[in-house]
């Protein structure tokens, strides 16, 4: 049986995989500071995209949408700002995504 750290980074890279297919280019992966972490950061186009990744391969649609808590929106919001400041991005359009990863399939949530 898998553990979920490797669960977590088949999703991850299941994720990463259908987003290089859409044309999106990869920025950081994993990128964490103290109080926060966001799966990647990818750019398409001008456009700056943090995705949060939801792996629930025995779920259905929306099972990991829901756990996207607002404490974990949060721990985005926070790592993305710490982002920003270190590469002085502020003025790029962005948007926060999640890629929920279930037993239906793949679905990719813009401006979630």
């Amino acid at each position: 049986m898998k553990g979920t750290v490797e669960k977590g980074r088949q999703g991850e890279e299941m994720a990463l995989q259908y987003l290089l297919q859409k044309g999106y280019r990869p920025l950081e992966r994993n990128f964490r500071v103290q109080g926060g972490e966001v799966d990647f950061i990818v750019e398409l186009d001008a456009l700056l995209v943090f995705v949060e990744v939801k792996y629930r391969p025995r779920g259905l649609a929306g099972a990991g949408m829901e756990a996207v808590t607002q404490k974990k929106q949060r721990r985005i919001i926070k790592a993305a700002g710490e982002y920003l400041l270190k590469t002085d991005q502020f003025a790029r359009p962005m948007r926060f995504d999640v890629v929920e990863i279930t037993g239906e399939g793949v679905i990719h949530v813009e401006n979630a």
